[in-house]
């Protein structure tokens, strides 16, 4: 079942663009859904001024390096990310979907996502940059919703799957 969250749009081809601030194919004659200036960056934290969620910059299993994410991301089961942000402690949760959809960069794609403030997202494995959301699909009991970084479409997978863990703070939306 996939949910499309972003619309999908004309990307750019012209290499010679400043796209480089978003990364990927990006229709520069859109506007961005979200513009850095929406970011207020902390080192490896950034807080959406519009929402006052705060995420990690870099995946699990990166690490900032103070300029970039390095380090290999971790596939982690639902239930192991799940743990992981527990284990992290001060509030670090898996987002749920309407968050991590929220980050999506909707004129881009491949990675579909702001790079300058959440740098290093890359295909994991098949074609796809999913990560995971916290949130069960109602519909279809045993799949939650994950959002893929490549493309910004909305998919479910079973808890068993392995995807990406991008974590956030903050008040639950």
């Amino acid at each position: 079942m996939k949910k499309s969250i972003l619309f999908p749009a004309a990307c750019s081809l012209l290499a010679w663009l400043p796209i480089h601030a978003f990364g990927g194919d990006c229709d520069t004659s859109r506007r961005a859904s979200t513009p850095s200036s929406r970011f207020a960056v902390d080192g490896e934290e950034v807080r959406d001024k519009r929402t006052g969620l705060v995420w990690l910059r870099c995946s699990v299993g990166q690490r900032w390096d103070g300029k970039r994410c390095f380090g290999e991301i971790r596939l982690l089961r639902h239930q192991e990310a799940r743990r992981h942000a527990a284990a992290l402690g001060h509030g670090w949760r898996v987002p749920a979907i309407e968050e991590l959809a929220g980050i999506v960069e909707r004129r881009c794609q491949n990675p579909a996502i702001n790079r300058n403030i959440f740098p290093d997202v890359a295909e994991l494995y098949d074609n796809s940059a999913k990560y995971w959301s916290d949130t069960p699909i109602a519909e279809i009991p045993p799949l939650i919703y994950n959002i893929d970084f490549l493309t910004g479409e909305a998919d479910g997978s079973t808890e068993l799957a392995r995807l990406g863990v991008r974590l956030v703070k903050g008040p639950i939306r």
